[in-house]
């Protein structure tokens, strides 16, 4: 299977499904919180698995706050989505740069299971990702 990967720069015009009632615009005062709680509504509406970290404190600075998967699309695709919500006036830190432009740079993605077992395979992997990936990517 060729994974195929999508960077999303700039937020296209998306036209909501209508039978969800979700067609009117939000206020443009809206706070931050407000805002989070409306889009993981959406998410959650149309099915996708949401995270948000209640308690960014836990979290590394500047990790976006949404974390969505979608529900397996018409080709069998999810989409991983990671988003930073900001309200009106709202400007990234500078960690939140960092992640913007380290994940708008992502070529690859891993996922899988780490057991203590898999203790060099996760350090080579973290040695030499390219190599590591290369290795465990069956060719097409």
């Amino acid at each position: 299977m060729r994974r195929r990967r999508i960077k999303v720069t700039k937020m296209e015009e998306v036209r909501p499904d209508p039978a969800f009632g979700l067609t009117e615009t939000l206020p443009a005062h809206l706070g931050e919180s407000d805002f989070q709680a409306h889009c993981e509504y959406v998410a959650h509406g149309y099915g996708w698995i949401v995270y948000h970290e209640t308690d960014s404190r836990k979290s590394p600075k500047g990790l976006p706050d949404l974390i969505l998967l979608s529900p397996p699309q018409a080709d069998g695709s999810v989409v991983l989505v990671m988003l930073e919500l900001k309200n009106r006036t709202g400007k990234l830190t500078p960690d939140q740069e960092v992640w913007q432009a380290g994940l708008a740079a992502v070529t690859d993605l891993v996922v899988g299971v780490v057991r203590p077992r898999d203790w060099e395979s996760f350090v080579a992997l973290c040695y030499d990702p390219r190599r590591a990936i290369e290795r465990a990517t069956p060719n097409d």
